[in-house]
């Protein structure tokens, strides 16, 4: 997710329980880092879910974090939050929501 995220300039959300937002080593993998050189560093948002607490749908916060696409690696979410965020994004402001593997869809 990484590596993609950085290949397509995109940030990425890292779920409640996902292993991105505490790296291999089991220490915060920095929110801006360089895993290819030759490319830009990327941002991860690791505390997606208390970014959202107490905002929800038509908020400045929610506006600003909407996004155009959401190409979701795995299986499903954990943050009720982050998939409250992506179904207004989607149903509302007609972004694409895109599950690439994992079980169970949308």
């Amino acid at each position: 997710a990484a590596a993609l995220g950085q290949a397509l300039r995109w940030p990425v959300a890292a779920d409640v329980l996902s292993g991105l937002r505490v790296g291999g080593s089991g220490r915060h993998s920095p929110a801006w880092g360089a895993l290819d050189e030759d490319l830009p560093p990327m941002l991860v948002l690791h505390h997606m879910d208390q970014l959202l607490a107490g905002d929800g749908p038509g908020s400045a916060l929610w506006d600003a974090l909407c996004p155009d696409v959401v190409l979701q690696l795995g299986g499903h979410l954990t943050s009720k939050r982050m998939v409250s965020l992506l179904e207004w994004a989607t149903l509302e402001r007609g972004a694409r929501w895109v599950l690439a593997g994992g079980a169970g869809g949308r």
